[in-house]
Order: structure tokens, then sequence, then C-alpha cells
């Protein structure tokens, strides 16, 4: 399956990318430093990355098949 990345899709798969990336540094740095703080800030950031993710595939053509 070839997915199309245009404009729109290659902006939120950047977005996307960051936002799961720094859920994984908080999470790690919540681990170190046993921050509930940054438990709670590398959920909220992945399900909001999460939340872009429909958007991201659209533009990309996961649906068109």
């Amino acid at each position: 399956m070839q997915y199309d990345f245009n404009f729109y899709s290659s902006l939120l798969l950047i977005t996307f990318s960051q936002g799961i990336l720094y859920s994984v540094l908080l999470l790690k740095k919540g681990i170190q430093t046993d921050n509930k703080s940054n438990y709670w800030l590398s959920l909220f950031v992945f399900l909001c990355s999460l939340y872009v993710a429909p958007w991201m595939l659209g533009f990309a053509g996961w649906y068109d098949n």
C-alpha cells in the first residue's frame, strides 16, 4: 500500500512525530526523577498526538483503499 504524503499530511506527520518523541522523552524523564507531572504531561502529549493521527492518515490516503 502506497501512501501519498502531500502538504497537509506532511505537516501533520511532523507534529505527530514530535508529539510522540516528546511524550517518550517526558516518560523517560518521569521514570528517572519519579515526578508525577512528567507522567501526566507525557500521557497528555501522547493522547494529543493520537488525536491528530486520523487526519494525518486520511490526508495521506489511508482511507482511500
